[in-house]
């Protein structure tokens, strides 16, 4: 009987445990991709703004690797789709649905953070 409660513990503790790395790794990944956003929003320069546009896919692109092994796809498939959308409207100079679209991927990643915190709303 020992061994099972203590066998019993150190798996919640790991679960726990994974939960915590998780959910820092996600908060991180999406303050970086956030601030990358707001920057684009901020850039005065169309050449500014396509500089920072490639910057943000690339930091969505490495984050979205270890991402994908514990989020749904289709909540990062959103963001994806929407930075895709901000990279179109930037290069053809559609300043005003450029900024819809980041707003939207912002949006979105606020969500994910949200649906993966570790409360008692998203348990039950």
């Amino acid at each position: 009987m020992y061994k099972e409660i203590v066998i019993c513990i150190i798996i919640i503790f790991l679960i726990v445990l994974g939960n915590i790395v998780t959910q820092k790794y996600t908060e991180n990944s999406i303050k970086e991709l956030g601030d990358s956003l707001n920057k684009i929003k901020e850039a005065s320069d169309s050449s500014l703004a396509k500089e920072e546009i490639n910057n943000s896919q690339k930091i969505w692109n490495e984050k979205y690797k270890t991402l994908a092994y514990y989020i749904e796809h289709d909540e990062l498939e959103k963001v994806t789709e929407a930075i895709i959308k901000s990279k179109s409207n930037i290069d053809t100079g559609d300043e005003g649905q450029a900024i819809e679209n980041i707003d939207n991927c912002i949006f979105l990643l606020d969500h994910i953070k949200e649906k993966e915190k570790f409360n008692l709303r998203n348990i039950f």
